[in-house]
């Protein structure tokens, strides 16, 4: 049976290497249909519609009968010829386009002209659309005629101009919508082993056309994150307390003056409230929980909320309330308290680096000056109306502290009681 191409093409185009990329199991795969005269010439093609084929176990099986009929041939003989094609740029069908050329799927209608406006119903404002084919036009082609430039038609749409450029593309890279872990020898056991191989779980099957590709796995080694803060935080801070309805602990950095800042951004500590407060500020039970999943003994968590600030050894900075709190409330306490961990410091940047100690009271890693400076990491204010402000001596490098502020006040004859806790929050530099 003749070819759709000449023999030159053909030689072109064809070599000696195949493979199997699994048809029918990409929604792009697609079968077209030649039908030829018993002396092989070509009289008509058409693609086949999905009804008329099925694919089952690893075959095609095709609807010849219901095909030729469907192609206006009810009798006589014929041989017919099926190709296996994978969309790659374009396609066999039309679009519509609107007056700036993009593509439009929606709803239409044609008018006694023949122009096809947008919209179920003909209006004063109805636009017109246009209808263009789903392929690329040959711009050029090589005197040797073995190699043609194609171009994209006035198509203003990103996947029509995409497919052109990454079908001239040997490689070309997706993301895939499986799962990836590695595989551990015992698993269940007590003593698993990571291996250095990966298995892939899908609901359904992995396309072939990856078979010898690469695997990149975002995000598999996380040390710490740091969350993005929105470019509004970094305009604004609150200067003083808030008179509200409620009582709500709040605390931003307020004095850098005798500090030196080698990163991060101190309005960061803005939208950590966010991340932090929630359920802890009428459940002190929540706040021991989210201290220990952050600074205990057995704990390697040291997510770093949002881009904390990062101040140079031998630091001083001031902490402010600018808690909220009811007009009439009788005086308010604030309770301070710094925590947090300070990591070995290796003489070079190679040096790993491990826990030295915790941050407590007695140690002069840090210190609250109106609590009496260094070894003093708690600060209980007497009763005010005008606020609480902490001076915060940092004697040492490596460190990330975590700074919790409880305040007390009453109001309407009521204990009322707001406290927030931001781990990491408050960090000095390794090296400086």
């Amino acid at each position: 049976m003749k070819s759709a191409l000449n023999q030159k093409d053909r030689e072109i185009l064809l070599n000696n290497t195949t493979t199997d990329l699994g048809f029918g199991t990409n929604s792009q795969d697609y079968v077209q249909a030649l039908l030829y005269d018993t002396n092989d010439n070509l009289i008509e093609t058409s693609v086949v519609e999905s009804s008329d084929y099925s694919v089952e176990d690893g075959s095609v099986k095709l609807k010849t009968g219901t095909i030729i009929r469907k192609m206006g041939f009810d009798r006589g003989r014929y041989r017919v010829k099926y190709n296996f094609f994978r969309r790659k740029a374009g396609s066999h069908e039309v679009v519509l386009v609107d007056g700036n050329n993009q593509i439009y799927d929606g709803s239409y209608h044609v008018m006694e002209n023949g122009h096809i406006m947008k919209g179920e119903e003909h209006s004063d404002g109805s636009e017109r659309l246009y209808i263009k084919e789903n392929k690329y036009l040959i711009h050029e082609i090589s005197p040797s005629r073995n190699e043609v430039r194609v171009i994209p038609q006035n198509i203003n749409n990103k996947k029509y101009i995409d497919d052109l450029f990454y079908s001239g593309k040997k490689r070309k890279r997706t993301n895939a919508d499986f799962s990836v872990k590695f595989i551990t020898a015992n698993p269940g056991g007590t003593t698993e082993v990571l291996k250095d191989s990966i298995t892939l779980e899908a609901d359904k099957d992995v396309p072939l056309d990856i078979k010898g590709g690469l695997v990149y796995i975002e995000n598999a080694l996380i040390k710490s994150k740091i969350f993005e803060v929105p470019e509004t935080s970094t305009l604004t801070q609150p200067e003083n307390e808030i008179i509200g309805d409620t009582l709500l602990a709040r605390w931003v950095v307020s004095d850098t003056s005798l500090a030196k800042i080698t990163g991060g951004n101190i309005f960061a500590v803005n939208e950590s409230w966010n991340q932090f407060s929630g359920p802890q500020q009428d459940d002190p039970t929540s706040i021991e929980e989210l201290i220990k999943s952050y600074e205990s003994d057995d704990s390697n968590n040291r997510v770093i909320p949002f881009d904390s600030p990062i101040f140079a050894g031998e630091s001083t900075i001031k902490l402010k309330s600018v808690s909220t709190k009811p007009s009439d409330a009788i005086g308010v306490q604030y309770t301070w308290t710094i925590s947090g961990r300070d990591f070995h410091q290796g003489k070079k940047r190679s040096d790993n680096v491990g826990i030295q100690n915790f941050i407590l009271d007695g140690t002069q890693d840090v210190g609250i000056e109106e609590a009496g400076g260094l070894g003093n990491v708690r600060y209980v204010s007497p009763i005010s109306t005008d606020g609480s402000e902490i001076t915060l001596k940092l004697n040492d490098r490596n460190m990330e502290l975590g700074v919790r502020l409880k305040i007390e006040t009453k109001f309407n004859n009521e204990d009322l009681v707001s406290e927030v806790y931001l781990p990491n929050i408050i960090r000095t530099a390794r090296f400086q």
